[in-house]
């Protein structure tokens, strides 16, 4: 071609798929056999040559030659499909790597972190704090007694017992627990929930964590969608350890997440890149009765967006009764809002979406499965919402002879109601501690504690608004104070409060129990 690089092929007749085949021989010449003694394979120097009829010279091998004529036609041709087969051989690598469990886990966790920071995103009260351990970690750490454990002097010690300190309202684990070991799953779960829900008590801090498919003896939570019954956690005895665990008192300050939440959409081919890579991410699709491939798609555990609905309940009204449900025309309660979207292969954009969360659970099932201490979270259908309509903790409530008793053993179970008295006890908690030794008797501290607390007490709820009830969200609360006995200088407070807003028919005061700091020279 007059005027063109004198650029020739070896013969008359080459396809494509010739192309293809000399550019993995060139490919191959990068190996560390191939290098020559300064180290420099042939693709490097195809890499770094400026000159354009050289490089190509170079790409195409001993079997193209620069002679006259070039067909541009067809050197551009086999050009784009070096450049296609390029790609996709990269694109196998990038899913190889996007789609390996431990790349996932690491993805999910920083994909998880952004989602709970752009909750808070402009309110300076909300702090996040981010703990880095892997769950075998946390199990070694906790097969000590927990208050001699890494995260005890973390979350409470350097807390409550250091000038400073601040409480944390709510611990959000990232991991998937569940009732026994296996074989994917090596870790002792049970024991290391025990030693957490203490270590939640004591800093009056809520622990959330995801149940893992294997606590309902599932694969994967897809199998949701069929009829089951969950009766094995009463009947089966791999359950008892499980059980004894939700009988324990301080198993209120836990809570279970089903299913698992879309942390993000599959990467789509744009056109637009400016290194001009085409990738598409590869996904398998859910798993059904008649296909048995695991999904491969970003998936966490909804832990993270029940912190969701508590940071934004905090950043409203810094207060946490309203954490479940669905209010009309507000994005409030327990609603989940804007979890990525991911349409049907076999539809057009945006006529059918696929819900948020890896199993639409039916309101039959999530009433069971809240029976047995487990967080729902629901997909509204064909929104990109999911909620929370109970916020149930994993203690298994306890019954008694008279209902009311039992009633409120239900209430106590309720992770809403442990947030709002636990936002109590760490103010109590820090004014004791900078206030250790200001107290002559348990009385002076008893009525000192009392006025403090009816500046959150407003006896008319229904004149006042959300805002309001919010800033005194208390109809009553009272304190009783008394020293510990056989330690002078210790004292023991017990808390009464009833809440305005109830979110359930009937009513119920918190109660709450604390140790105070010891007086100096106690």
């Amino acid at each position: 071609m007059p005027g063109g690089p004198a650029i020739a092929t070896r013969d008359d007749t080459v396809q494509a798929g010739d192309a293809a085949g000399v550019r993995d021989h060139l490919v191959s010449y990068a190996r560390a056999r191939d290098r020559r003694p300064d180290g420099v394979t042939p693709l490097d120097d195809f890499l770094s040559e400026p000159d354009p009829g050289v490089a190509l010279a170079l790409w195409f091998g001993q079997h193209r030659v620069l002679e006259p004529p070039v067909d541009r036609e067809r050197l551009t041709a086999l050009l784009d499909a070096d450049i296609a087969r390029i790609d996709r051989l990269l694109s196998a690598q990038v899913n190889a790597v996007l789609h390996h469990p431990r790349f996932q886990a690491l993805e999910a966790a920083w994909v998880g972190l952004r989602y709970l920071v752009a909750q808070g995103e402009g309110e300076p009260l909300v702090r996040l704090k981010v703990f880095d351990a892997n769950w075998g970690l946390v199990c070694r750490d906790l097969e000590r007694d927990f208050d001699q454990s890494v995260l005890w002097q973390r979350v409470y010690a350097d807390q409550f017992d250091m000038a400073g300190g601040q409480p944390f309202g709510l611990l959000v684990g990232l991991y998937e627990v569940q009732h026994r070991r296996d074989a994917k799953h090596p870790s002792d779960d049970v024991s290391a929930l025990t030693g957490l829900c203490q270590i939640a008590a004591a800093s009056f801090a809520p622990f959330i964590v995801g149940a893992s498919p294997g606590l309902l003896g599932l694969t994967d939570f897809v199998r949701l969608e069929a009829p089951m019954r969950l009766d094995a956690f009463d009947r089966e005895p791999e359950y008892v350890r499980w059980n004894s665990l939700r009988d324990q008192e301080d198993s209120r300050f836990l809570g279970v997440t089903v299913p698992r939440i879309l942390l993000r959409r599959p990467w789509e081919d744009h056109s637009q890149r400016i290194d001009g890579f085409r990738f598409r991410e590869t996904v398998t699709d859910r798993p059904r009765a008649a296909d048995r491939s695991p999904d491969n798609m970003l998936w966490g555990p909804a832990s993270i967006a029940f912190g969701a609905v508590v940071i934004r309940a905090f950043r409203d009204h810094r207060w946490f009764a309203a954490i479940r449900g669905a209010p009309q025309d507000a994005i409030a309660g327990g609603l989940v809002p804007d979890l990525p979207q991911c349409p049907f292969p076999t539809e057009p954009y945006g006529v059918a979406i696929r819900p948020g969360t890896d199993v639409a659970v039916s309101d039959r099932l999530e009433l069971e499965l809240n029976r047995y201490g487990l967080m729902v979270l629901s997909d509204v259908k064909d929104t990109n919402y999911a909620v929370f309509r109970g916020c149930p903790s994993l203690q298994r409530p306890k019954r008694y002879d008279r209902i009311g008793a039992t009633n409120n053993a239900k209430l106590s179970a309720m992770l809403q109601y442990m947030l709002c008295t636990a936002r109590f006890s760490h103010y109590v908690k820090i004014i004791m501690r900078d206030r250790v030794g200001s107290f002559a008797n348990p009385e002076e501290c008893e009525r000192y504690l009392n006025r403090w607390l009816m500046d959150f007490v407003s006896q008319n709820p229904s004149g006042s608004s959300i805002e309001m009830q919010a800033r005194r969200p208390l109809r009553d609360a009272r304190v009783a104070v008394r020293e510990v006995p056989g330690s002078p200088g210790a004292y023991n407070a017990t808390f009464q409060f009833l809440p305005h807003f109830q979110l359930d028919t009937i009513e119920t005061s918190l109660k709450l129990v604390t140790q105070l700091p010891r007086a100096r020279g106690g």
